[in-house]
């Protein structure tokens, strides 16, 4: 007999009808409260994005100072008194820090940019560590370039760089930079330094690496996944295989479709313990090198960089120097710095090309002087952050350091800018 025609059939189809007929007349007669039920759910989204946008904004820094570090004699301290400055940060619970090198008509000059409520302890941090310094507060600088480039006139490059591997592993820090025949330093700001005395007058190089210390909760998170990734490269734990969108979706239908048969089943994203090995030299020597980073202040870390030029000598090889600059702190088999495509400023090939390069730029140049967090965050400790930022030890040529005057006059933008 036909399951359909049976008593049981006809009643479940009579129920359906039925339910589809309440549904029809519930939607006719009440689709106003489910409008109002949809408004109030988007007032009430709304209204808690809004108080957790003000509670935030009371948090951050209403005030900030922008700090210029003035050599006035050659600096006889290694980075381990930058190291030892940012370790002294701990204290910095709202805003963030941007410390900022700009090459400007053949010299380097050295920026902190803080909030103004720490402006105080930061310099007493920078003078316990730097006695011989100067520290000038200034008017930001930035404020005196255009309000939007590239124009007619100028035209730039820039990026964001990121690490190539997790914020676990470590780069080449200031302890392997020690010259092989002598017990001196070699620093890597030198190479930098010697790129910016041959630039013209006209050509600008802009370095904004915005650092915030990790809060007690950051800091615990970021030492377990680093131990667990230790336990990876030491052979105890297996790395799980990447689980895609696409792999997802496939289990979603899969699952869909045997869902009245068995439990569904998901990608396994958990790492498995692995058998038993001996971990090979090298693979101590790493896990050793991520128990050592691990062991230090983290900072979570953004590093943007922009290239200002004339048109006329727009040179984008000048650019490269960046790239020289940060590939001396890969650290073979560890880490290295990598440029960030989908902030970098060059045609992608794809339709627009042309319009969307410009419109990055315009983005980043905004990010530039809004000094604003970097599209890609990682982690580095202290003595990461002081091998990219210190001051000049006595080996790098005076010349390149300026030691006093504005790099802009407030109102009065260089003449050789647009306006």
């Amino acid at each position: 007999m036909n399951s359909i025609s049976s008593p049981f059939g006809q009643n479940f189809l009579l129920a359906l009808s039925s339910i589809g007929q309440f549904i029809l007349i519930f939607l006719r007669e009440f689709y106003w409260l489910l409008i109002l039920i949809f408004l109030a759910h988007l007032f009430f989204n709304y209204r808690k994005t809004y108080l957790e946008k003000e509670a935030k904004k009371k948090k951050e820094p209403q005030e900030w100072s922008l700090l210029e570090i003035i050599l006035t004699k050659a600096i006889e301290q290694s980075p381990r008194a930058m190291e030892d400055f940012f370790n002294g940060l701990s204290f910095v619970k709202k805003g963030y820090l941007s410390l900022e090198i700009v090459g400007l008509k053949h010299s380097i000059r050295f920026f902190l940019y803080c909030p103004a409520e720490y402006k105080k302890l930061i310099e007493s941090l920078l003078f316990s560590q730097y006695p011989t310094i100067e520290i000038i507060e200034k008017e930001d600088y930035l404020s005196s370039l255009p309000p939007n480039l590239p124009n007619k006139n100028y035209d730039l490059w820039g990026t964001e760089f990121v690490l190539e591997k997790n914020s676990a592993y470590p780069i080449k820090t200031y302890p392997f930079f020690k010259e092989e025949k002598s017990e001196g330093f070699s620093d890597p700001l030198n190479n930098l330094a010697e790129l910016i005395n041959n630039l013209s007058e006209k050509e600008h190089y802009f370095i904004q690496i915005i650092v915030q210390p990790l809060d007690k909760e950051k800091q615990e998170k970021w030492v377990k996944e680093s131990k667990e990734e230790e336990d990876i490269v030491l052979g105890k734990k297996v790395k799980p295989k990447p689980v895609s969108t696409k792999d997802w979706w496939l289990a979603f239908f899969i699952n869909l479709l045997t869902g009245i048969f068995r439990e569904p089943v998901w990608p396994d994203v958990s790492e498995a313990p692995a058998a038993p090995s001996s971990p090979s030299f090298s693979q101590q020597e790493t896990a050793h090198l991520i128990e050592k980073k691990i062991a230090k202040k983290g900072f979570e870390t953004g590093i943007r960089v922009i290239y200002l030029s004339p048109k006329d000598i727009f040179n984008e090889i000048n650019t490269l120097s960046f790239l020289a600059f940060f590939n001396q702190f890969d650290f073979q088999n560890l880490n290295s710095f990598k440029v960030n495509d989908l902030v970098t400023t060059e045609h992608s090939g794809r339709l627009f090309a042309e319009r969307r390069c410009f419109l990055k730029k315009r983005s980043l140049y905004q990010q530039l002087l809004k000094r604003e967090k970097a599209l890609t965050s990682f982690i580095l400790n202290s003595e990461e952050l002081a091998t990219i930022y210190h001051l000049p030890t006595g080996q790098l040529k005076v010349s390149f350091i300026q030691p006093s005057g504005a790099l802009f006059k407030k109102g009065e933008p260089p003449p050789y800018l647009p306006s």
